[in-house]
């Protein structure tokens, strides 16, 4: 729902940033991306209607049949930018990126392999038939993908709206088999809630209870910042993810 042309507007990335910022207890640099800003806001009813025409429109013009699967395709357009960000920091860099950011950051991993350190998916919209070997090729980049089996919009929406071949998506199944620089921590998985409650006092939580269509909660639940936080000071939250049982990430 983002427009990095929108600063300012119902769909301003900055919140978001402010979000990552508190969540991970770091600062944070915002890459804001045009991702889908189509949706409904009661405080800003005729404009969001606008923008949701604009995006339609500007989806047509480029020959696609909708905003989601035009924001799919440009995804590697947006890699390349964010690889110059990521080349311009001064030393090595985490990432964190949520829903359709996960395509664009597996997207950009790979051509700047050194420079980034650890990596944090929430929901993850990429396909996990794509984010295997992008994965693998992004080696020594260390992985956390939170996985939310319950999520119905990437469930039942993700693949099918994105224009790619179908599939799982990340932020749903995880992968399976992974590289051996993957870890999936499975926020809805009762013997990884209560291990996580016994053995180190978080609560953790996939799904807003009764809301159908949740998308956000894995970053919004203040529990769920706990996990985020070790791994990015270097725990490998060995007791709670999946570990890969495939091959060595090349």
């Amino acid at each position: 729902m983002y427009d990095p042309a929108n600063v300012g507007g119902p769909n301003d990335p900055r919140p978001w940033f402010e979000e990552m910022a508190a969540i991970t207890g770091r600062q944070v640099i915002g890459f804001a991306w045009y991702s889908c800003p189509v949706g409904f806001r009661l405080s800003h009813p005729i404009l969001s209607l606008l923008q949701s025409a604009r995006a339609f429109g500007a989806a047509w013009f480029r020959g696609k049949l909708h905003p989601y699967r035009d924001a799919w395709s440009r995804a590697e357009k947006e890699a390349e930018r964010l690889a110059e960000l990521i080349r311009a920091q001064p030393g090595r860099v985490d990432l964190v990126a949520h829903s359709l950011g996960t395509r664009v950051a597996l997207l950009a991993l790979p051509k700047v392999r050194r420079k980034v350190r650890r990596v944090v998916f929430f929901n993850g919209a990429e396909l996990a038939r794509n984010a295997e070997p992008r994965a693998a090729s992004a080696h020594p980049a260390l992985f956390l993908n939170l996985v939310v089996p319950s999520d119905r919009v990437l469930g039942l929406l993700g693949s099918r709206f994105s224009g790619d071949a179908n599939g799982p998506c990340i932020g749903v199944v995880g992968l399976d088999p992974a590289p051996l620089n993957w870890r999936d921590l499975d926020l809805c998985d009762p013997g990884v809630i209560a291990a996580a409650r016994a053995g180190r006092g978080w609560t953790l939580r996939g799904d807003a209870p009764g809301d159908a269509w949740d998308h956000g909660e894995s970053y919004r639940f203040a529990g769920n910042t706990d996990p985020v936080r070790a791994f990015l000071a270097g725990d490998q939250l060995a007791d709670l993810v999946r570990w890969p049982a495939s091959r060595i990430a090349a």
